[in-house]
């Protein structure tokens, strides 16, 4: 059976290069997340000398989804993420996030969906831990980034509509 569905109530962002776009709006309440995007637009600049060029987002980080009264043992982990991708922007990064490190399998696909479901009531991302003590703790989340598409050319701005967790 599984949990009531949980939101994020801290959230962060970090980059390897300064290059990356970074996020905006990540201090929103994300019950009701409406203005979560990124600085500038990503893009990708078709140039077969020095090949496709495209940009990405920093990580974002969503922690303390307050996860509480979930039942045992846990079966599965479903995360919930609707982000405008204006039909171009694709995953990069999607993972479950522990203790400033990612716990488990990147869940990243290139299907270009706004609405995106992450994992199952089967599922546990391959993390080495789901124990409660993990699970309950503020510094557990999620790990999102995102990439313009490598082939068609373009320009848009990636907007954050919501994110969710559940537990099975």
């Amino acid at each position: 059976m599984p949990s009531q569905w949980f939101y994020p109530s801290a959230a962060s962002q970090y980059t390897e290069a300064h290059t990356h776009n970074s996020w905006v709006g990540i201090d929103s309440d994300f019950n009701y997340i409406t203005d979560v995007r990124t600085t500038l637009d990503l893009t990708t600049i078709a140039n077969d000398v020095i090949k496709n060029m495209k940009t990405k987002t920093y990580y974002l980080v969503l922690t303390d989804f307050k996860i509480s009264e979930i039942t045992y043992p846990i079966n599965g982990i479903e995360l919930f993420v609707n982000i405008r991708r204006g039909g171009r922007i694709t995953d990069d990064t999607i993972s479950l996030y522990y203790n400033n490190d990612v716990l488990g399998t990147n869940k990243a696909t290139a299907e270009l969906n706004d609405i995106k479901t992450y994992g199952s009531s089967t599922d546990l991302w391959d993390a080495q831990s789901t124990a409660k003590e993990v699970l309950e703790d503020t510094s557990f989340g999620v790990l999102l980034r995102y990439q313009s598409h490598p082939f068609w050319p373009h320009r848009t701005t990636p907007n954050m509509q919501h994110v969710q967790l559940r537990i099975w």
